[in-house]
């Protein structure tokens, strides 16, 4: 209607509720998000379990095989043919070469031999067969277990041969008896036979210095000789090792020669086949230089074709408990006269009395069990904590006498993990490298077999809870 006025309308607002459950809900959200980014970056603690070990300082060292040898000399000059492999055992008066002047005889023994390889397959190729078939068995794929493979073959092969030919020299002598041009040799002893030389046959540890071991500056040379050789009167066929008798020389400096005067054997390893032998040994010098003498009666034989062979020698060796370098932590302890602790409270633990001041200004004293991390003749040490913190006096019980504490020293160990919490706990070190430690067993205050230790030891403090 005209001249009426219009009522205006007002908008209600509605008041704010304060949802309780979506503020929880928040709060949660954001305490997880907070722990999550808290635990990123922190490290995550490992534990290492204690275990016993042995440890010691290898050191290889190239050696001088030194032992009974006997070299055969050619009466005449001709071609060789050798009865035995190389390293193959020689009884007494068997036949360990022929020589043949003129070379004829020689080619007779090897149609012989042809002949008799024309066969079906035989025993050796067998035996070959088994060795192959053993050696994958076993699944030994060091590059140095190879080589006793390969001489296994080559002795069956050489075994096989010899006595082919043995077999034909019988015929030859019944067709062309024993003349003038062509000579069997046989053995005046047993030993062990080997075809090369290499003019250190004569050598003695009274006669060898430190310039003997550098082959190149020593013009050092093997000769081998074969079957066919073709052999000069008075020159060497090969010879024959009498005895299973036989050492090895090392060149030493003077810190290794003051560690194996205290040893009368050792433990070695001979790198070229991985075989490990204990050794008497005997140390001596001579014009300024150090030698050591492995003395061995066993081996021998796997090594008489070798002149030198590389040795690791075990020194140092220590058992214990095995720890590694990082759970290792060095932590500063109050030091505190023994005449201060004493049994208090509900227990028979040690502890200390602490002086302590009332709000009044009055002297009160304070029982405190304390935990001892190591004792020596005179002092225990303490770790501060709440109560017990540097400048605090501490009273002697039944005595006027007191002590101030401020004295630190530094002691070497490692956390305990065992209760769910970290535990310092003292280590002695018998012997270390790099990556890890031997440590001596049951030790007051120390450690034991199988017990838990925090692998980061820079990550924990002491009596913290582990998460």
């Amino acid at each position: 209607m005209p001249g009426k006025k219009r009522k205006k309308i007002a908008r209600y607002r509605k008041p704010i509720r304060i949802n309780i459950g979506m503020i929880i809900f928040l709060f949660i959200f954001v305490y997880i998000a907070a722990q999550i980014l808290l635990s990123l970056n922190k490290g995550h603690i490992s534990i290492y379990e204690v275990i016993s070990d042995s440890m010691s300082d290898n050191n290889t060292i190239t050696g001088l095989i030194l032992r009974e040898e006997e070299t055969l000399l050619a009466e005449h000059s001709g071609y060789v043919n050798f009865y035995l492999n190389d390293g193959g055992r020689a009884a007494k008066r068997d036949v360990v070469y022929t020589l043949d002047e003129t070379g004829n005889i020689y080619t007779q023994l090897a149609d012989s031999e042809q002949k008799s390889d024309s066969r079906e397959p035989s025993e050796t190729e067998s035996a070959i067969q088994d060795l192959l078939l053993r050696y994958r068995k076993e699944g030994d794929v060091r590059f140095q277990a190879v080589y006793p493979l390969r001489d296994s073959i080559l002795a069956e092969i050489l075994q096989t041969s010899s006595a082919s030919m043995l077999s034909g020299l019988k015929t030859v002598l019944e067709t062309y008896g024993d003349n003038s041009g062509f000579h069997v040799v046989r053995a005046d002893t047993s030993g062990i036979v080997t075809f090369y030389t290499d003019g250190y046959e004569t050598k003695t540890k009274e006669n060898i210095s430190y310039a003997d071991f550098d082959t190149e500056a020593s013009g050092y040379q093997r000769t081998l000789i074969g079957n066919a050789s073709l052999i000069e009167e008075g020159s060497a066929v090969c010879k024959l090792l009498p005895s299973e008798a036989w050492s090895i020389l090392l060149p030493i400096d003077e810190e290794q020669y003051k560690k194996l005067a205290e040893r009368e054997y050792i433990d070695i390893i001979i790198r070229r086949d991985g075989v490990k032998a204990t050794a008497a040994v005997s140390v001596y010098q001579k014009n300024g230089e150090f030698f050591a003498e492995l003395i061995l009666n066993r081996y021998m034989v796997r090594y008489a074709n070798q002149r030198f062979l590389d040795v690791s020698l075990s020194l140092n060796s220590v058992s214990g408990l095995k720890i590694p370098q990082s759970a290792i932590v060095q932590k500063p302890f109050f030091k505190v006269p023994l005449e201060f602790f004493t049994e208090g409270g509900d227990s028979s633990s040690d502890g200390l009395v602490k002086e302590h001041y009332t709000e009044k200004g009055e002297i009160e004293y304070q029982y405190t069990a304390t935990e001892i991390y190591y004792k020596d003749e005179e002092c225990a040490y303490i770790a501060a904590d709440e109560v017990l913190q540097a400048g605090d006096r501490i009273r002697k019980t039944d005595s006027e006498d007191s002590y101030i504490l401020s004295e630190t020293a530094t002691l070497e160990g490692v956390y305990n993990a065992n209760k769910g919490y970290a535990v310092f706990r003292r280590i002695e070190i018998l012997y270390e490298n790099e990556e890890y430690c031997i440590v001596a067993d049951n030790t007051s205050y120390g450690l034991s077999e199988y017990d838990h230790i925090i692998l980061q030891g820079e990550m924990a403090k002491n009596q913290t809870i582990l998460r």
